[in-house]
């Protein structure tokens, strides 16, 4: 059976430990797709109609997915011993100077000081866009 996007929603206080979860599971690498530093974009690139409506129209707004992925984001690179790579399409429309920007301002300096293996911030890996 298919679930909708508003279904497999967390709040952020759910999602808090869940990189270092993770980590203490065993996973030590983790790739997230992290599209663009706009929110309108995300909604545009990454929500089909139906899921942009029901999240305007909800009498209880659930955080916002462009939200928790930040969330998600910011929880992982601060996880010890957890490396964080994020993924963008280089698609025409997208500022790639802007994206880079937000990430650098918004996830560096999570360096754990006993922890060699941290990152300043993650590392965007750029994948062509095909039209």
């Amino acid at each position: 059976p298919s679930t909708t996007t508003e279904e497999t929603f967390t709040t952020t206080t759910e999602t808090t430990n869940l990189p270092q979860q993770l980590r203490d599971a065993g996973l030590d690498y983790i790739s997230i797709a992290f599209p663009t530093h706009d929110k309108n974009q995300y909604e545009e690139w990454m929500m089909n109609p139906q899921q942009q409506e029901r999240l305007k129209d909800s009498s209880h707004q659930p955080p916002h997915p462009w939200d928790q992925v930040c969330d998600f984001v910011g929880n992982a690179v601060k996880a010890r011993g957890l490396q964080v790579e994020l993924t963008a399409v280089a698609r025409p429309e997208l500022n790639q100077a802007r994206l880079q920007e937000f990430v650098q301002r918004n996830w560096s300096n999570h360096k754990h000081e006993d922890d060699d293996d941290s990152m300043l911030s993650p590392p965007i890996r750029w994948r062509p866009y095909f039209e």
